[in-house]
This record gives structure tokens, sequence and C-alpha cells, in this order.
């Protein structure tokens, strides 16, 4: 048995898909049993300033953070399986300690061949809910992703059956999660009201995905080869979820009242990627219903019933002027989002330049101007990203 280490850097083609972490640095191989192991990570330092107003008062803000930064790796099993781990070491949007564990799964591929693929994933890793959801975040186009309505999961604990379909054309992802996600508090009522989820039920997830001219880039932009961006290149998904929980609230006050009931949450999704000559597009639609019935029935289940949407639209073009066609991109995006608080729906506009290095997304600087919603918050937000 021969072992041999190597430092170099492997290119991991487009192809790849989009829920597959990929990794960049080759630290190990095994040669009998076929066994490689591979890094990859980044770091996101980011400015914010955000002008007088409503949301500052009479100054301006400005807040440097360090939202992300990532290490992971990937351990290639042979033909057979792959092992991914991705863990957190910032911690900026969240109150759990760091470092955390993001991603930690195997997939088996038990076949594999141009005309069909099949794959099985267990563990913790990202719900199929869109197509953006499914990308690593230092592949985006603008420094923050898309607002989505806080009933959508981003990873859950579960597994998946993955089929894929000449030569990944079509791909089919079937999941099964533990449930549930989101939450049923009542509006307007204190956050002090203890409720207990006493039976949550599994989270299903299912997504149809179609590349009719070949693997789509795992990125959005179009920031392929300039060679490479005379194929076009086209991704339209469908998504679905459904979960549940049965629960008891105890609502204040002298009588202590308490409701017991059950309700169930179903998610709608449908997006689109384009990318041709140095041009991209990505849209996606998310609608969520939220149902509750509950005993007694004299209680105001209305409130715990929920409509969530969101709506985005976003381009992005590289400037086809010399160096300029690979280094720099212009990019606005929209979103409508309804959270289902009291049907208000909110405006959100970004627009701004990415400027790519030598590495494409993984290293790159980003200057973005933005506002919502409804235009009432604005602010500059100037983000770096470096990874290997």
């Amino acid at each position: 048995m021969r072992r041999a280490l190597a430092f170099t850097a492997i290119v991991v083609s487009s192809a790849a898909s989009a829920r597959v972490a990929e990794a960049q640095v080759r630290v190990a191989t095994l040669e009998k049993p076929a066994i490689a192991l591979d890094l990859y990570g980044w770091v996101m330092p980011r400015l914010v300033i955000t002008p007088p107003g409503d949301y500052t008062g009479e100054r301006t803000d400005a807040q440097f953070s360090v939202p992300q930064s990532r290490l992971g790796a990937v351990a290639t099993l042979g033909r057979w399986a792959e092992m991914h781990t991705e863990v957190e070491l910032a911690g900026f949007f969240t109150s759990v300690s760091v470092p955390f564990v993001l991603d930690a799964y195997v997939t088996f591929t038990p076949h594999r061949s141009r005309s069909f693929g099949v794959d099985v994933t267990l563990g913790r890793f990202r719900v199929p809910i869109s197509r953006q959801n499914l990308l690593q975040p230092l592949g985006l186009q603008t420094p923050l992703p898309i607002g989505r309505p806080s009933l959508l999961p981003d990873r859950h604990t579960g597994g998946m059956l993955g089929l894929d379909i000449l030569d990944r054309k079509i791909r089919l992802l079937a999941g099964v999660y533990n449930g549930w996600w989101g939450s049923f508090q009542r509006p307007g009522v204190p956050i002090t009201v203890p409720d207990d989820i006493d039976a949550p039920w599994l989270l299903y997830a299912g997504r149809l995905e179609l590349q009719p001219f070949g693997p789509a880039p795992s990125f959005e932009g179009d920031a392929r080869p300039v060679a490479r961006r005379r194929k076009p290149a086209l991704a339209i998904g469908a998504s679905v979820l459904r979960t549940g929980a049965s629960y008891e609230v105890f609502l204040p006050g002298p009588l202590g009242d308490h409701e017991v009931g059950e309700f169930g949450t179903t998610a709608w999704g449908a997006d689109l990627g384009f990318w041709f000559a140095g041009a991209s597009f990505y849209g996606e639609f998310l609608y969520i219903v939220q149902n509750a019935t509950s005993e007694p029935t004299t209680a105001p289940v209305l409130l715990f019933n929920r409509r969530s949407f969101t709506a985005n639209a976003q381009l992005g073009y590289f400037l086809p002027f010399g160096p300029l066609r690979e280094h720099l991109e212009i990019v606005a995006r929209a979103q409508l989002l309804n959270d289902g608080d009291g049907g208000v729906e909110e405006l959100y506009a970004d627009a701004g330049a990415n400027v790519f290095f030598d590495r494409g997304h993984r290293l790159k600087m980003q200057l973005f101007y933005g506002s919502g919603p409804q235009f009432d918050i604005h602010r500059v937000t100037l983000q770096a990203t470096a990874g290997f």
C-alpha cells in the first residue's frame, strides 16, 4: 500500500451539483482503497454604512463584521461515497457558540453513468427549496442572499434520494427530514408565551430541476471562462415542502388558558437561471401556506394561519470591454416579500458591482447600494471574499 500526500490545487468543474461543496485543495490521497481528502474555505469581511434616517437617527452608522468564516472538508471514499463536513467559525448571524457544524453528511452513489445516476444522502445538509438555497454563499452575486419568509428551512437532518437522467439534464430530489420548521406564535401576543411542540411531524421535500443545455454553473453570474460563455446554460426548478406539528400553547393571564391543536405547513417554489455571453438572470418565487386547527374551537386560530411569499429577480452583466469582460460585473436585484404579518408587502432593491480578480468568485470585491423595505432604509455594503 502506497500513501501519497499532495498539496496541489484542483479545479472543480462547474458541472458539479449545486448542493455539493466545491473542494479546492487536495491534501491527501490513499491509492488502495481509493481515498482522497480535499479542503475548502473562505472568509467574508464586510463593511455596512447606513446614512442618517429613521433607522439610524441623525448620524451615519458604520459597522465592520465578518459574517462568514467557513472551513470544509470532502473525503472521497472510492467510487461509491463522499463525506462532507462544513464548519462555521464566525457565527455572526446566530447565537450558537462557534465553531458549529453546518453540514455533516455522506452521499452514496450506487450507480452513475451518462444516461442515469442514483445517489443517497444521509446527515445534515441543505433542504432543496430553491436553487439559491443549494449554492455555496461565496458564489452569490450580491453580498446578502435573497430574503425569504421566516417559515422556510435552510438545513435539516434527514435523508434524500437523487436521480440524474440524460447526463444530469434532469435531476430529481426527494428527501425526508426531521420536522418541523418556522414559528406559529400569534402576532401581538407577548413573547413570554410558553409553547410546546409535543409531536413534530417529518418534513418532506421534493425538487425537479431541468438543465436542457447541459450542467449549469454552480454559481450566480456568468463568471465562466470567456470561451465557455458562448454556450448558453439554463436551469429550471420546481420544489415543494410539507411538514407540521402538534402543539400546546399556554396563554398568560389569571385563568391560565391554554390551547391544543395541530398545524401543517406547505411551501411551493419555482426558480429559473440563465447564463449566456456574460449576461445572467436569476428569478424565484416561493409561496408558503400554514393552516391550523385547535381546541377549544373558540380560540382565535385564524392568527395561526399564515400566507407568505417572496418574488425575486436579479440581472448581471460582465462589461464586454477588454479585460473588463472577465473582471467587472454589474448587478441589479429587486424583491417583493410578504412574511405573513398582517399582509404587509415589503419591496427591496439592490444594485452594485462585483470585481473579480484571478479566481472568479473565490477572490472578489463587492460594492452594493441597497434599500428597503419600501425604500425606508438605505445602506452601502462593501464586502470582500477570499477562499481556497
